[in-house]
């Protein structure tokens, strides 16, 4: 016998996953008769157990895991693709409409939880790694199309709103 967990709510077998060099489990459970029955009107037998996602990242983490996953192209450490601003309370609806669009050919899209200024939002974005910032107005609305910014290079280009998916997605802007 060499586990012990401090919970007196266990009455029967506990178990734990355990990694080397890691102090502490990944998880742990056991069996716990008397549990539900404290929390409703019958006693009901049950067992189970929890993972410790913050412990199976760090473990991750020290063992290369997310680099690995990242150099073989599974895995992108920058939170999204885009992001799409929200100009205005009305432009709220397109900007969704044109976040839907994008997410349809698989690209990570963010929308700015706010109508707020343009230069507040480009910071946002630059903030989380975002490398690029797609502007919705009344004028880009009224005709279709919309602008697209590189927050890198400040450079920026007009699409129209068919065209603007298959370049953002084959990462030619």
């Amino acid at each position: 016998m060499s586990l012990a967990r401090g919970l007196s709510y266990y009455t029967g077998a506990i178990f734990e996953i355990n990694v080397p060099d890691l102090a502490g489990s990944l998880g742990g459970g056991g069996r716990y008769d008397g549990l539900i029955g404290m929390f409703g009107k019958e006693q009901i037998p049950a067992c189970g157990f929890s993972l410790g996602l913050e412990r199976i990242l760090v473990v991750m983490e020290e063992r290369g895991m997310f680099q690995k996953l990242v150099d073989e192209g599974k895995l992108k450490l920058d939170l999204a693709d885009v992001l799409v601003t929200v100009w205005n309370e009305d432009a709220i609806g397109e900007s969704l409409k044109l976040a839907g669009e994008l997410r349809r050919e698989n690209l990570r899209v963010l929308v700015y939880p706010e109508a707020d200024k343009l230069g507040k939002q480009f910071k946002y974005a630059d903030s989380l790694g975002v490398k690029t910032a797609i502007i919705l107005r009344e004028e880009e609305i009224a005709e279709n199309k919309v602008k697209v910014k590189n927050l890198q290079t400040g450079e920026e280009k007009t699409f129209s709103r068919g065209e603007l998916t298959a370049d953002i997605a084959s990462g030619k802007f």
